[in-house]
């Protein structure tokens, strides 16, 4: 019994100055999505290459693209919105034979999209999709024929036509006419500005939520400068100040609105250096989460032209440029805390992923660049 004994008292003792720690699993790395919208086919202005949407990971911790497939196939998904788990997308028909494009609706079932349908945009090439501030109404921005429609979303994301905008063409001026690209809702949802390139205007309706109607504002709209080509704008977190950005003159015209009754130009500035003296054409602009900063895309000085926001005046001064890495930036975005920017590349097909400095608010540091087909919309 002691022969026994002795081994497993020894045991004991050995066991007993052993450590041991217990294994913790590795935390998730968080990640989210962000849908790239693409041109898939040869038109005048692109050589599309894409297949249709595409869903990239981004890794929240580095801001880094970690993967992207394919989610659904579209002809000339160029332009996408998306709201809680429904993406909205347009289809940029203008060819022959092609009398109408479409705006397709989709749910995101985790890592796919559903079809839920697609309705006409009674107009060709649409180009814009954004949403009022309550996710009711859908807003589709044609480029040609002047038309702009209005949808309502129902609980599951499908769409019905609500209203359609047509703007006529210059009062004696036969060869100049609408070219709408966007279409922007103010932040107490009361009014809508669609930015007319073709005519140098941007338009402006009242919006009723209720009924999903438009009705011509008091004041028609905001002239612009003959030959600016107004393209996209943003609104001011508190509506009073709009900035357009302006594709033909590489300018952004900050607008004053005076309590949603009076709106008046306060300020052109360029969108390029001084010494540049090659063609280029803006395209997207969006505003800092803080409202501090506005960026701007140029198509051809290739870069992202960044500005200060004066908080009284609205006024914007420019603080710099940074290289996009390609050729042809049609479309850049912000990661949801403003700590991160990516820059689309139309014709090089690559995005650029540049770490914002915050106090300065300058994409400066580059983070990745990463090689998409045709990329022209990227959609948080």
């Amino acid at each position: 019994m002691k022969k026994i004994l002795f081994p497993l008292i020894a045991l004991g003792l050995f066991l007993s100055t052993l450590t041991f720690t217990a294994v913790t699993p590795s935390p998730a790395v968080a990640r989210y999505d962000v849908y790239v919208g693409t041109y898939t086919r040869t038109e005048g202005h692109v050589d599309g290459k894409a297949d249709g949407i595409y869903r990239m990971q981004i890794d929240e911790a580095t801001g880094q693209i970690k993967k992207h497939e394919l989610v659904a196939e579209l002809v000339n998904p160029s332009f996408l919105e998306k709201v809680g788990n429904n993406l909205y997308a347009v289809s940029e028909l203008a060819q022959a034979g092609e009398k109408t494009g479409y705006v397709h609706a989709y749910a995101i079932r985790g890592k796919k999209l559903k079809s839920l349908g697609k309705l006409p945009t009674n107009g060709r090439a649409p180009c814009h999709v954004s949403l009022d501030r309550t996710g009711q109404l859908v807003f589709v921005a044609n480029y040609l024929d002047g038309v702009a429609m209005v949808y309502r979303r129902d609980a599951s994301g499908q769409l019905s036509v609500s209203d359609q905008v047509t703007i006529p063409h210059a009062v004696n001026q036969p060869d100049r006419q609408p070219w709408l690209h966007s279409v922007n809702v103010s932040p107490d949802n009361q009014l809508v500005a669609i930015a007319d390139k073709g005519l140098d205007k941007v338009w402006l309706f009242q919006l009723d939520v209720a009924t999903g109607r438009l009705r011509p504002h008091a004041q028609a709209f905001i002239a612009l400068p003959a030959g600016s080509g107004p393209r996209h704008a943003t609104w001011s977190e508190d509506g009073q100040f709009l900035y357009v950005i302006n594709e033909l003159s590489n300018t952004v015209s900050v607008v004053h609105n005076r309590e949603n009754k009076e709106f008046r130009v306060l300020q052109d500035i360029s969108t390029l250096p001084e010494d540049f003296d090659g063609a280029s054409y803006c395209a997207d602009l969006h505003l800092s989460p803080s409202g501090r900063y506005l960026y701007g895309s140029n198509r051809g000085h290739n870069s992202i032209v960044q500005y200060r926001v004066n908080p009284i005046s609205g006024g914007l001064t420019t603080v710099g440029w940074t290289s996009t890495k390609g050729d042809y930036p049609r479309n850049f975005g912000l990661d949801p805390h403003g700590r991160v920017l990516y820059a689309a590349n139309q014709n090089t097909g690559n995005i650029a992923v540049y770490e914002i400095d915050e106090t300065s608010g300058v994409p400066g540091k580059l983070l990745q660049e990463y090689q998409i087909p045709t990329p022209v919309c990227l959609e948080f």
